[in-house]
């Protein structure tokens, strides 16, 4: 698991049926796994993602999605 500022980034890296390979990712904002939100993933800081993108090689993939992971921190919470 990455981390990246106050956020937890899980990667799952799966070969797709062309043989490259995909990620989806989760962040978990860090320590909010005890706050009390009911409404749903998002108040208790959980956001999950589908695969974003098809790479050649499983780093490939975990390098690219740790990227855009972060690109949607920065443009969601600021830098």
């Amino acid at each position: 698991m990455a981390k990246y500022r106050d956020f937890e980034i899980e990667m799952t890296v799966v070969p797709d049926a062309a043989g490259q390979y995909e990620a989806a990712f989760e962040l978990r904002r860090a320590g909010d796994g005890e706050r009390a939100g009911k409404a749903g993933d998002a108040d208790r800081g959980r956001y999950q993602f589908p695969p974003v993108g098809s790479y050649m090689t499983p780093d490939d993939a975990r390098e690219q999605t740790a990227a855009w992971a972060h690109k949607w921190i920065d443009a969601n919470f600021g830098k």
